[in-house]
């Protein structure tokens, strides 16, 4: 199997959304696996899909039921209502929804800032 057939086959599998704590933490691993493999193409291909920000979201969702928020999940769930809020409320397009929520609350920054341009240590959900 290619490096992008594994890309899609995980994108697929992130996207479904519906995981048990024990899915995400398989889904980790194998982008983990993975990622030092991915070309440039392939690494815009995960950004536009949505699927990093899923795995974003299952941190964030494990430190909140863990009781020990980051700032920075906090940031995100203030992004994901106003996203959805105003997609609702203006009748508007996920991705114009998203714009404007990342005007206000942009968490991609924030890790961005927090630990550079390869983001928040693996292995979080395997804790």
């Amino acid at each position: 199997m290619t490096v992008s057939i594994k890309l899609q086959t995980l994108i697929d599998s992130i996207m479904e959304m519906d995981h048990t704590d024990a899915e995400w933490i398989e889904l980790d691993k194998e982008f983990e696996a993975i990622q030092n493999e991915l070309s440039e193409e392939e690494w815009l291909l995960f950004a536009e899909s949505g699927a990093g920000e899923a795995l974003h979201m299952a941190v964030a969702w494990k430190r909140l039921s863990q009781g020990k928020p980051e700032d920075r999940d906090i940031l995100l769930l203030k992004h994901e209502l106003l996203g959805s809020q105003v997609e609702k409320e203006y009748n508007i397009s996920v991705s114009d929804a998203h714009a404007i929520a990342t005007k206000k609350y942009d968490q991609a920054e924030a890790v961005d800032e927090m630990f550079g341009e390869d983001g928040e240590p693996d292995g979080l959900l395997q804790d």
